[in-house]
Order: C-alpha cells, then structure tokens, then sequence
C-alpha cells in the first residue's frame, strides 16, 4: 500500500494498481525508446506521479533523472540544458508543468504524466489485499546499467549530474533497510527534496 499526498489530501493505493499503472507507463515509454541507459527527464514532483515515473522508467530498462521544475528552481535556459546533456529519450511531466516541460524539451517527445498512466493517478482504487509485484522490470537491466541521475544545484557553474548504477542503488536501499528497520508493511515518511539522491531510495 502507498500513502500519497497532494496539496492537503492523501490517498491510499494499492501495490497491485501502482504495478498496473508502471507496467502501461512502461510500455509508452518503451515505445519511445526507453531502454538501459536512455534516460527519462522528469519534471513530476506531487502525489504519486513521481514514484509512478520511476517505476515505469525502470520496468522500461531505462534511468530516470528528476529535475526541479518549481518556482524556486533553474530557470528554463538552466533546464533546457540539462536536458539536451541527458540526451533524454522523453520529458515526462505532471500536468501544471506542460508549458515549461515543452519550451525546454527542444526536439526531444514530450509526455504528459496523466496521459502516460491513462487516468489521473491518484484516481486509482486502493486494494488492501494487493501484494507487491516483484516481476516489475525483472530481467531487462543488469547492476551496472544506470538507475538513476541527479544534478547539482550548479552554484559553482554548470550543474553536474551524477549517474547511480542500479547495483549501488540496491546495496544502499537493502543497507538503509537493515540500519533502519524496514521490512514488509513498514511505513515511511519520504520528505526530502526529490531532486535530492535520497528521494530514489525510499
């Protein structure tokens, strides 16, 4: 079950509907060839559009790297640029950011995150009894392919990205879990920043 907020309201959904909902975001993002180590920028960072974008991304093969698309963020010739260096297969984004998301694409697809996942996502039904899915993008990336990227802020110059293989990404996760405690129907409050290298690992 995953517990989403947007603006002041929560929603429940089930593991079941957010496998559902990757696996389609998958097959769009596949179709615009997404695949180990193509990257998908990400200008989505409300309720469940963010995690849905990672799932999908991942069950693609491909990396995800999210970037800050707020009014306290780059600008958009800041933005542009980072794109074009992802040399990004698609820019995915949440509806209020469509505007931004096309002016700094360039000639790179544009997806609107409610028409990726088909419905508004929040919309989707909670089922308490849903397991999680564990075959979501079993089989189509190895360790060493990319997982992920972030970007620096780029107050010293450019902003730097910095690429996480999917094998670091999983030792930290399994290690966080250990320290912290966390197994099966454990809840976690994820509250910081989602361009930040922490928000992947929840």
């Amino acid at each position: 079950m995953c517990c989403l907020g947007e603006g002041d309201a929560w929603s429940t959904v089930g593991a079941g509907d957010v496998g559902a909902l990757a696996r389609r975001g998958a097959a769009a993002l596949g179709a615009l060839g997404v695949g180990p180590n193509r990257l998908v920028a990400c200008a989505a960072e409300s309720g469940l559009w963010l995690p849905l974008c990672y799932l999908s991304c991942w069950a693609a093969g491909g990396a995800l790297a999210p970037l800050d698309f707020g009014p306290e963020g780059p600008g958009d010739d800041a933005l542009a640029s980072v794109v074009a260096r992802l040399d990004a297969a698609a820019v995915v984004h949440e509806p209020p950011h469509a505007a931004r998301a096309s002016a700094c694409a360039g000639t790179v697809p544009v997806v609107d995150a409610a028409a990726l996942f088909g419905a508004p996502a929040w919309a989707a039904p909670a089922r308490p009894s849903d397991g999680a899915d564990p075959s979501l993008g079993a089989g189509r990336a190895a360790a060493g392919d990319w997982s992920h990227c972030f970007f620096t802020s780029g107050s010293t110059g450019a902003p730097k990205g910095c690429l996480v293989t999917r094998g670091a990404l999983r030792h930290y996760a399994d290690a966080r879990n250990v320290f912290d405690g966390v197994g099966a129907g454990a809840r976690v409050l994820v509250a910081s920043a989602h361009v930040f290298d922490g928000a992947g690992t929840g």
